[in-house]
């Protein structure tokens, strides 16, 4: 079996991955529009305000998305298991 055929799946979840950070990140441009918030200023910390909480889940996934890349770096370099990474992956954007 081709190497591509087998790490078919790890990209399927890494542009899984890279979708949601599109969703996400409209989301919260959407949110600034509809409050007129002004570009550079912080946001209110008002823990019931929609877009206080997309900002804050778009900030987690940019910390998170380095630590996410890494492993599956590794798992492609240290030529583990296809079907291992592929799990892996798919467990992280499930």
């Amino acid at each position: 079996m081709d190497i591509v055929e087998q790490l078919q799946q790890l990209g399927i979840a890494l542009g899984g991955m890279a979708f949601l950070m599109l969703i996400q990140i409209l989301v919260v441009d959407r949110l600034r529009m509809g409050a007129k918030h002004v570009p550079g200023t912080p946001i209110d910390a008002d823990q019931e305000s929609l877009l206080l909480r997309a900002s804050r889940t778009v900030a987690n996934t940019n910390e998170s998305i380095a630590a996410f890349i890494l492993v599956v770096v590794f798992c492609v370099l240290a030529d583990a298991y296809a079907v291992h990474a592929e799990y892996a992956a798919s467990g992280v954007v499930a």
